[in-house]
Parts: structure tokens; C-alpha cells; sequence
């Protein structure tokens, strides 16, 4: 059952403080407030380039997006596809290359998600059809998430968030009732000390998993934890280093847009 879990993720991306009621102190008036950093640049005509321990190149480029229900997405491109555009990717692109499209908000980075459903659906009924012997029937794929949270903003350590829920349901051949949930999460660890091919760069951890739990009816249910990938971004740079089912990819050059 791991392998159903790892194919369907493969296809598939605010803060407050409070204060007391005590005047605040002079030093705290004057308390130096820490600038905003970028971590995920997204200006069009920025590339990144990464390589991998087979000599495999990676190229990722920021590219003028489409409109969707009255909003402008960007796109991110990458050649050969990777992780995690395969996941991200829009169903109805025609490219070769992965396409991905999403906007840059105050909150975060957020992806349009709303044609994943169609190629999930298609993968699991491709990905039950052979196990022993099933078939599914009236099978669907749901999701309140028109947009999927890649991202959250302002970037720190210590963060965890929602990327996208996904419940799916069908009839197994036989009737019995199948049912599978997908939550797709984030979270920004430490800061690490990088060094790759285009320099050295402190950095931001963020480990991307998927949950998923299996339902069938009269059994008993089971439940899969996977990390699908790890990013390492640097401010005003972006992802510096990818850690994803293909290998390592290390950045050995980019080139950001004004």
C-alpha cells in the first residue's frame, strides 16, 4: 500500500504578536525591527540552475503565467520536470516541460490547484485497477482548495501549514466502499549553513510530507507518512538546494530579474 501512496503523491505547491496591557519601555519603542526577507524571488525571466551528484541538470524558470477566475498566476518551468512540479503541474498543459502556476501573496506562496483533482482521480484508478483484482466505480476526487499554500510568508523557522486536503472516494469491485485522504504539509525547521557550486548561503529548512490514510470498508484502516521533499532557501536568492525522489540537486547558478 506504500507504493499507492508514494504514485498519488508524486502527481500532486501570517503572524501575530500580542502585547500586555503595560506601557511599553522606552527600549522596546526602540527595538529594531528585522527586515522582511525575500526566500522565494518570483520576478519573470529569473532562472535557476541545479545539478546532482549524476551530473543531471535541473532548470527552473519563472515565466509569465494565465488568468484563472479573474486571477493572475506566474509560472515556474521546470526541464526536466522534478518532484515537485510533477505534483503541482497543471493537467491542461500542452508543454513538455513541468508547468506550475502560482501567485506571490502577503500571506504566502499559493499555488492554482484546482485541476489536480482531475489527474489524481486518473492515477488512482489507474494505480487500483491491478491490485488484486479491483475496480473502482462512481469513483471521485474532492477538495475545497482552489489553491494550494506552498509557501507561508514571512518565512522563519518554525512553521508549520496546510498545503492541500484531498479526499477521494469509490466502489471497489464487490461494493465495498474505499476512501482515501491526503494532507499535504509544510514546516520550516532550522537555519543551516549551505554551501553549494553558485556559493555559500545561510538558509531555511522546509520539509514537504503527505499523510495519507486508506479506508476500505470491513477492514481496518491504514495510515502512511512520507516526505515527498526538502527545500533550502535563501533570501533574495530562493531554493538553493532540492532533496526530492530524484536525488540532491545543488544550485551552481542563477540569474534573478529586477
Amino acid at each position: 500500500m506504500k507504493s499507492i501512496y508514494f504514485t498519488i503523491a508524486l502527481l500532486f505547491f501570517v503572524f501575530l504578536f500580542g502585547c500586555g496591557d503595560e506601557t511599553p519601555t522606552k527600549e522596546t519603542k526602540d527595538e529594531v525591527v528585522e527586515p522582511v526577507l525575500d526566500y522565494y524571488p518570483d520576478n519573470v525571466g529569473s532562472k535557476w540552475i541545479y545539478l546532482n551528484a549524476e551530473g543531471q541538470i535541473l532548470t527552473r524558470t519563472i515565466k509569465e503565467g494565465e488568468e484563472f477566475s479573474g486571477i493572475t498566476y506566474k509560472m515556474w518551468q521546470a526541464e526536466p520536470p522534478d518532484a515537485e512540479t510533477e505534483i503541482w503541474q497543471a493537467e491542461s498543459s500542452d508543454s513538455e516541460a513541468e508547468q506550475v502556476f502560482f501567485r506571490k501573496t502577503i500571506a504566502g506562496i499559493r499555488l492554482y490547484t484546482k485541476e489536480i483533482d482531475k489527474s489524481i482521480m486518473k492515477l488512482i484508478k489507474e494505480d487500483f485497477k491491478p491490485l488484486q483484482g479491483w475496480a473502482l466505480f462512481n469513483f471521485t476526487v474532492q477538495s475545497s482548495f482552489t489553491e494550494g499554500l506552498l509557501v507561508e510568508l514571512p518565512l522563519k523557522p518554525g512553521l508549520d501549514w496546510l498545503v492541500i486536503h484531498i479526499r477521494a472516494a469509490g466502489t471497489l469491485l464487490g461494493g465495498k466502499n474505499i476512501a482515501l485522504t491526503l494532507r499535504f504539509t509544510g514546516h520550516s525547521s532550522r537555519k543551516e549553513i549551505i554551501t553549494v557550486p553558485a556559493g555559500t548561503f545561510e538558509c531555511i529548512r522546509v520539509t514537504y510530507k503527505y499523510e495519507g490514510k486508506l479506508e476500505i470498508a470491513g477492514e481496518i484502516p491504514s495510515s502512511y507518512t512520507e516526505t515527498m521533499y526538502v527545500h533550502w532557501l535563501a533570501p533574495d536568492v530562493g531554493i538553493v538546494q532540492i532533496k526530492d525522489a530524484y536525488g540532491t540537486f545543488q544550485l551552481i547558478e542563477y540569474d534573478l530579474t529586477l
